[in-house]
């Protein structure tokens, strides 16, 4: 399969008050042309450290390192990349590929079927659309609710009468859409093993025995934190305790 690549100058997200930034986005995008993808890497990490984000950036640091075969890493940036835009079909396409590169083939516990539906509208864009949305429906709404009050034609009100139920179902889920993606885009629950290898212990403490071992780019959901530990949540719904270092929160 091939891997989508993309090499930005400039992103939306990077308000570029010099020219540093661009001389940084175009070096890494030499270094990675040239094959010289720890030098990109390396200067994509500059970009993050001095305060800059984006989708592209991301995408980019990911897909260095996806050809140094760090697949932790690339699954992380990836994922960094879809919680900014996650119906980017480049970077679901090379999140796929790498994946598919990873020692271990974990199966997710199948999604309920109401909340699949629930999750997979909400990703269709992002809160702060769900929230103009919110604000158009309502407006349309009360529109509609003064127009049926004033208006003397009954044919007009017919109209209106199963409209206005519409509308209010349809203000309540897009504001509820918006709350619920918010939620979201500023998770911190969310991680990717980074460490080459992590045994899953027990407990967090110095007594607890191990139950599995897990290798870098499984997605885990944070649990707890105890004393340098973490318990994390498996996509399988297995769970258990890894050392705090082994994740990187997306």
């Amino acid at each position: 399969m091939k891997l989508f690549l993309v090499f930005l100058l400039f992103s939306f997200n990077i308000i570029l008050a010099n020219d540093k930034p661009e001389e940084l986005f175009y070096k890494a995008g030499e270094h990675f042309s040239q094959g010289e993808f720890r030098q990109a890497a390396t200067v994509y990490e500059q970009l993050l450290s001095d305060g800059y984000n984006s989708k592209s950036l991301y995408f980019n640091l990911g897909n260095c390192y996806f050809r140094l075969g760090n697949f932790g890493y690339a699954v992380l940036y990836y994922e960094k990349a879809l919680k900014i835009d996650p119906n980017d079909r480049e970077v679901i396409h090379n999140l796929k590929l790498t994946n598919a590169q990873l020692a271990d083939k974990i199966q997710a516990v199948p999604e309920f079927f109401v909340y699949k539906i629930w999750n997979n509208t909400a990703e269709l864009t992002s809160s702060y659309s769900w929230y103009w949305l919110f604000i158009l429906f309502l407006t349309i709404m009360l529109i509609a609710i003064v127009m049926f009050k004033y208006s003397k034609m009954i044919s007009v009100k017919k109209i209106l009468f199963p409209v206005i139920p519409a509308l209010a179902t349809l203000t309540i889920l897009s504001l509820s859409l918006s709350f619920y993606k918010s939620g979201l885009e500023n998770a911190t629950n969310q991680a990717v093993i980074t460490a080459n290898s992590v045994r899953v212990m027990n407990a967090a403490n110095q007594e607890a025995t191990p139950l599995f071992t897990i290798h870098e780019g499984v997605k885990v959901s944070i649990l707890n934190y105890d004393a340098g530990s973490v318990q994390v949540l498996l996509p399988d719904g297995r769970s258990g305790w890894v050392a705090e270092k082994s994740i990187t929160i997306i």
